[in-house]
């Protein structure tokens, strides 16, 4: 099983929230994950699941290209917003990813992303 947290995007309105949130949910909801959780500043999130399952981080720099990726059985992703440097929150023993594009210079939201992640995920799982 696993769960996902994501940091809201900084200057949506309340109806972007919305429709924001209806994505992440509407591409999760396929995929089995446990718990969604959305919030403007994850680090709560990530004390209290460090140490208790393994911290996936989605991030542009992160250690493994999604290609590589062995996924954990049980963990929680989480997406950082467009403004948000989720490195800062990595320790040694947590994971990260990222998702190589033809132009790695775009920016990529993390609700476009977390399907990229899922069926990479549903993938490795049926392969191992």
């Amino acid at each position: 099983m696993f769960d996902i947290a994501a940091t809201l995007e900084t200057g949506f309105s309340d109806d972007n929230y919305f429709m924001e949130r209806r994505i992440w949910k509407s591409v999760i909801s396929g995929y089995g994950c446990r718990t969604f959780y959305q919030e403007k500043d994850l680090s709560d999130i990530i004390a209290r699941f460090r140490g208790e399952v393994p911290l996936v981080f989605v991030t542009p720099r992160g250690k493994t290209e999604l290609r590589d990726f062995e996924h954990p059985e049980d963990c929680i992703y989480l997406f950082g917003a467009a403004h948000a440097n989720m490195d800062n929150y990595i320790q040694n023993r947590d994971l990260s990813v990222r998702i190589d594009t033809p132009n790695n210079q775009t920016d990529m939201f993390g609700a476009g992303c977390v399907g990229i992640i899922l069926r990479h995920r549903d993938e490795y799982r049926s392969q191992n």
